[in-house]
């Protein structure tokens, strides 16, 4: 199954996964406001870096729960 992923970045967001467990980690990139699906993996890793990506460009001080909650449901549609 398939996984949209929503950035909302001014610019493209690219995070390496290591998917295959083999030591060669792959790079997954979502272009800027643009979605990209990937399976349920790949994508819960995305949303987890490019969320935090988005809470400390917002100027996040602390990893706020409620703060981060609202970015990954504006990351998934």
């Amino acid at each position: 199954m398939k996984i949209p992923v929503f950035n909302p970045l001014k610019s493209d967001f690219s995070v390496t996964y290591d998917v295959n467990g083999t030591g060669a980690p792959v790079t997954f990139t979502v272009q800027a406001h643009k979605t990209a699906e990937f399976d349920e993996v790949v994508a819960n890793h995305v949303k987890k870096h490019l969320a935090t990506a988005v809470y400390d460009l917002r100027g996040g001080k602390t990893n706020n729960e409620d703060d981060m909650k609202a970015i990954m449901k504006e990351l998934t549609i």
